[in-house]
């Protein structure tokens, strides 16, 4: 949440159990951010990193990949470009920090419109956004392409009142100027993001594919074949075309890898110890 109204640096308990994180300056009540947490979810807390007035982050444990949340308020696009490019180089700060194999998500207040034209930044955003792209919009896009981020609200289809952000006080103008942010390692994790309208204010929704891995079935196979060296060489053999065809060598990520080095080394087994195929 941004322009939460609070001063200070501090967390807050609800009488539901549930906690505030907020950052504000001490002597104005503006531009403050905030996270909700639930009480399950502060359990995972790692720590906290309380940047200034208009960025905080948070880190959080989890069994198969740990999330690192940045919540922000941009100055918008009226706003000087000195206090555009402090607010930038303050992010990017905080974005080199992160560790590199979280799953890092962006969040809300960022004042720009991407607009619903993806031309030059397909890497970086679909074309299911509203209006034309802004001056902080360039800005924002610029930004996630120098750090493969994604943003995320115009990747997926909905209706214009979905996608809305922002409405003027008098309702004639409308626009779609905060979004949800993946790094682009992640972004076949993140399954959908809209607007969800309520009473007093709109708020985004997003969801996630789950990291958790399917039990398999431990194989157990008649090692004892290798000693045959016709059989060692047709493994080989094997295990070579299927790297070969996989690009097990190519992943970025060390845990895609390991995968990709267990799938083939397990399917190899598979079809010339136990004779598939065959």
């Amino acid at each position: 949440m941004n322009e939460i109204r609070w001063t200070g640096f501090r967390e807050l308990r609800t009488a539901t159990g549930q906690s505030i994180l907020y950052s504000g300056r001490e002597e104005e009540h503006h531009r403050e951010v905030g996270l909700i947490l639930k009480k399950v979810v502060r359990k995972t807390l790692l720590k906290r990193n309380l940047v200034n007035e208009r960025i905080m982050g948070a880190h959080f444990n989890s069994r198969y990949a740990k999330l690192t949340v940045i919540q922000m308020y941009a100055p918008t696009n009226d706003a000087n470009d000195e206090s555009k490019e402090e607010f930038y180089d303050q992010l990017q700060q905080e974005v080199e920090t992160t560790p590199r194999h979280d799953v890092l998500i962006v969040i809300r207040g960022l004042n720009a419109k991407i607009g619903e034209h993806n031309k030059g930044w397909k890497k970086v955003m679909g074309q299911h956004g509203l209006g034309r792209m802004n001056e902080n919009g360039e800005r924002l896009a610029t930004f996630c392409g120098n750090n493969d981020l994604v943003v995320g609200g115009n990747l997926f289809k909905h209706r214009d009142i979905h996608k809305i952000t922002w409405t003027s006080p008098n309702a004639k103008d409308r626009n779609q100027n905060d979004h949800i942010i993946i790094n682009g390692k992640y972004r076949g994790l993140l399954m959908d993001t809209r607007e969800m309208r309520g009473a007093d204010a709109n708020s985004h929704g997003l969801k996630l594919w789950s990291t958790k891995r399917k039990r398999r079935e431990k194989t157990i196979f008649d090692i004892k074949k290798f000693r045959d060296p016709c059989v060692k060489e047709v493994f080989r053999l094997e295990v070579s075309n299927r790297f070969h065809v996989l690009g097990a060598d190519d992943a970025d990520h060390i845990e895609e890898r390991w995968e990709r080095f267990k799938e083939v080394y397990n399917e190899s087994a598979k079809e010339v110890l136990e004779g598939r195929g065959e």
